[in-house]
Formats: C-alpha cells, sequence, structure tokens
C-alpha cells in the first residue's frame, strides 16, 4: 500500500523553468550533477529509499555540518537516509519557499522568515514547481510516508535519549512535535521550548477531548485541517476512505476502523470541534477535496 505515494501524482515530466538561482546565503544546495530532470530517476531514488528507510534511522543524528536542504538534481536514496522529520519536511517544504511561499505552520514560516534569501509573497502550488522539483517531492514524500511505526518508535526513543542527557540538537522540538504527529501520541522533552504557544490534536490527538481554539486553527493549512477533521471521527471508529490519507493514520496506534462506525458515536464536542473545522476550512479556500489530497500532500506546509 505504501508504494501507491510514488504515483501519487501521475505528473508529466515536461521540463519547465527552474526557480531562480539562489543568493549566497540560500540554504545549504547539493553540487549539481549530470542527471535527467525526470521523474523516473527520482521514483527510483524513492524506491530505494523506501526500502531502506528503517534501517537508515537506527543510527541517531549528531551536530554535524548541516546537510543540503534543496537539490539542482535528483535525489538519490542515499540523499533522504538518516533524515530526520523536521529535515524531511524542510526538504519537501524548501522548494516552495524558495518561490516565495506563505507559510502557516508556525515553525516553518519562523525557520524560512530567518533565511536571508526568502521573500514570502503568496500561496504556491505544486503545479508551479519544476519538474525536478516535483518528482524530488514525490521521492521525499515516499520516504518519509515509507517509515514503519518501528522506525518512528526508534527514533522517538533516540530523541528521548538524548533529551534525558540534556544532548538536545537544534530543532529536536520540532522534531519531538513531528513524532508525535506521526505516532499519534505525545512526545514530551524535558530540555526544549514549546514550538508553538498551543498544542494541536497533530501532535496530541486527546486535544480533540477538549473544545479546539479557532486560532489555533487558523495557523493550520488545508492539508492540517483535512488530517484534524478526519481524526474526529476515526478515532470513532470510522474507516478512511482516501489511501493517501489513510497512510498517514496507519502508523498510529489508536486508529482501529469500525464497519459499523455512525456519526452517532460523536459526541457533543466532537460536534463542536467539527463545526470550527470547518469554519477554518473555510477562511482558507474551503477544505482540501480528495482530488488535491495528494498534491497537498508533497508540501505539508
Amino acid at each position: 500500500m505504501r508504494c501507491v505515494v510514488l504515483v501519487l501524482l501521475g505528473l508529466s515530466c515536461t521540463r519547465s523553468a527552474p526557480p531562480p538561482a539562489a543568493p549566497p546565503t540560500a540554504p545549504p544546495v547539493a553540487p549539481v550533477v549530470a542527471v535527467a530532470e525526470d521523474a523516473g530517476t527520482a521514483s527510483d531514488a524513492a524506491a530505494r529509499a523506501l526500502s531502506s528507510a528503517d534501517a537508515a534511522v537506527a543510527q541517531a543524528p549528531t551536530a554535524e555540518a548541516p546537510r543540503a536542504l534543496y537539490y539542482e538534481r535528483a535525489l538519490t536514496a542515499a540523499d533522504l537516509e538518516g533524515r530526520s522529520l523536521r529535515e524531511l519536511a524542510l526538504l519537501r517544504n524548501t522548494p516552495y519557499a524558495r518561490r516565495g511561499h506563505t507559510f502557516r505552520r508556525p515553525w516553518l514560516r519562523a525557520y524560512f522568515q530567518s533565511q536571508a534569501w526568502y521573500h514570502p509573497e503568496r500561496v504556491v502550488r505544486v503545479e508551479e514547481l519544476s519538474a525536478l522539483d516535483r518528482a524530488n517531492l514525490q521521492a521525499i514524500t515516499a520516504y518519509d510516508l515509507g517509515l514503519s511505526h518501528d522506525a518512528l518508535v526508534r527514533m522517538r526513543d533516540a530523541l528521548l535519549q538524548r533529551d534525558g542527557g540534556d544532548h538536545l540538537l537544534p530543532g529536536d522540538d520540532v522534531e519531538a512535535v513531528l513524532l508525535a504527529t506521526r505516532l499519534g501520541e505525545r512526545v514530551t522533552l524535558a530540555h526544549a521550548r514549546a514550538v508553538d504557544p498551543e498544542s494541536t490534536p497533530l501532535d496530541d490527538p486527546a486535544r480533540l477531548d477538549t473544545l479546539l481554539s479557532l486560532a489555533m486553527l487558523r495557523n493550520l493549512s488545508r492539508r492540517d485541517l483535512r488530517i484534524i477533521r478526519t481524526m474526529v471521527r476515526s478515532r470513532r471508529g470510522q474507516t478512511i476512505r482516501n489511501e493517501t490519507v489513510r497512510m498517514y493514520f496507519d502508523d498510529m496506534g489508536w486508529y482501529h476502523p469500525d464497519p459499523t462506525y455512525s456519526d452517532a458515536r460523536l459526541t457533543r464536542t466532537d460536534r463542536q470541534n467539527l463545526r470550527l473545522i470547518q469554519t477554518a476550512e473555510a477562511e482558507g479556500g474551503g477544505p482540501l477535496p480528495d482530488a488535491e489530497v495528494e498534491s497537498e500532500f508533497l508540501g505539508g506546509a
């Protein structure tokens, strides 16, 4: 089921104009090599990376020189192996940032606003990226979603071990939130600063047991709002029909679909939260339809 990500979009490989050359202060860029800008090359890389994803997380990250966050060539498996979830998110979103995308998620917005080369202008759609960037996004997403539950647990345990020794790395606070989101359980660090002023159901599903804040929901992307809206019902047993969204929930220990589910199981708080989520979606351009799920999952902002 996981390999469906490799063909999420069925994108054309027609060459489009590359983004403007980054100024000297741009994020680390891997050296350019003679590799064709086609989706097939990146998809092959994704397949290799997917098969080695679990092995790659066995080694805990270290405070070495930062790896490139943008590549002017097709990605290889080695480019993805051993990456943290935070790094994968930055890899996935840097092509958008280079074109001036405005980010709603606070930590992404804060990271890119700290980069001298970043000039936010508008929402950038995946169709506006070059064929090479789109193919690389497919490879990154395939590797990311291909990480098994056991691999994510090992990443969490390594993070908690660093926290226990007070040896957290830069960005580990964000990593804790991202791991919590993928595992569907809270990951609390004793020595980290808070990433966001308010936790969301993405990093703590138990937040759905209380009334959500519209201000918090307004900070989330249409993709995130779609995930939280799905989470409200899937926590009560609803089967997730969209395969891409279902892959997102597969590693969450609490997700147990029940074919007998009905909305009668929703609590009063569930229904109130659904209305708040729908309000935030309407303000952000409307709910994310199935036809756009695949392309939105290539961003993650």
